[in-house]
Formats: C-alpha cells, structure tokens, sequence
C-alpha cells in the first residue's frame, strides 16, 4: 500500500542531501507513523568503466566480477554518509525502528530517474524526497538535475526537491 508516510530520501555526502534530511526531520518531528528509507545511489560502473580499470578486470578468485567489486567498494566508501544521514534523523527524534538505510545502483545512469521512481512505486513509498546539490555527476551527464528528470516523471508521487 502507497502512502505518503513512506518516505524515499536520496543522499549523498553533500550538504544539500544534509539540509533535506534535516528538512524531513523537522517535518516528522513528532509522527509515529512515518517511515524512511534512506539510499546512497551507487554510479553506475558500465562496460566503458571497467575498461578504464582493466587492473580490476584481473580476478583474485572471486567469483564477483569487477562490477560488482566496484559496488561493494563504493558501498563500503559511502557507508559513513548513510549513518551520518540516520543521526541527523534520529537526532530529530524519529524512531529507528522505522527507518532502513540501502543502496541503489541504477542499471545506466540514463535510467536512474526512471528506476528510483519505480523502486518508489513498487515498494510502496508515496513520497521521494531528493537534495536539488545531490549526485552532481547526473547533472554533468545529462545537463539537468536528477530533481528535475523526477519531477517530471513522478506522477502519483510527492516529489520533495531541497534546495
């Protein structure tokens, strides 16, 4: 079931994601119902990537690829910023038991739009909340802001865009 007090908030180290985190906190100070979840996006490591670190492409006996290698690495880097992230939301007061921490790696970094608003879809969320600073590297890909692909394709959806 959709509702709006299921909430999607994408983050990364910058201060814009802190700002719509804090934002959210302030927003559900006091709600006992809400529940977050929130996601650092992985880049995606395409075929072109890998190339460039052919290093990776030599396997130690793992039976992961480079890719999947890369994700974990990333994973690994950006787990500091998903705890920092959840204090500032349990510092506001909101109930840890009501909020989950992940990660999201697109499958192109042309579809990322598209497959956030589905995760949003398909797990119930009926909010999306999203720093306008955050994932600076889609805007250099595509000359506009992940916020901006969002808004546009988010129908059924409250799109919450932090500036």
């Amino acid at each position: 079931m959709k509702t709006a007090e299921r909430i999607l908030i994408a983050v990364d180290d910058s201060p814009g994601s802190e700002r719509a985190v804090n934002y959210v906190g302030r927003m559900l100070a006091g709600n006992d119902s809400a529940r977050v979840r929130l996601f650092h996006v992985v880049e995606p490591f395409g075929p072109p990537w890998i190339a460039m670190h052919g290093d990776l492409e030599e396997d130690s006996g793992s039976a992961e690829g480079p890719e999947a290698r890369l994700i974990e690495e990333a994973q690994r880097r950006s787990r500091p910023t998903l705890d920092k992230m959840a204090g500032v939301l349990l510092e506001a007061g909101f109930d840890p038991d009501r909020l989950e921490t992940s990660w999201f790696t697109a499958a192109r970094e042309d579809s990322l739009p598209t497959e956030v608003l589905e995760l949003a879809h398909e797990q119930g969320y009926g909010t999306v909340v999203v720093s306008r600073s955050a994932l600076p590297w889609h805007r250099e890909l595509f000359h506009s802001h992940l916020a901006d692909r969002l808004v546009k394709k988010g129908e059924g959806l409250a799109i919450w865009v932090v500036e």
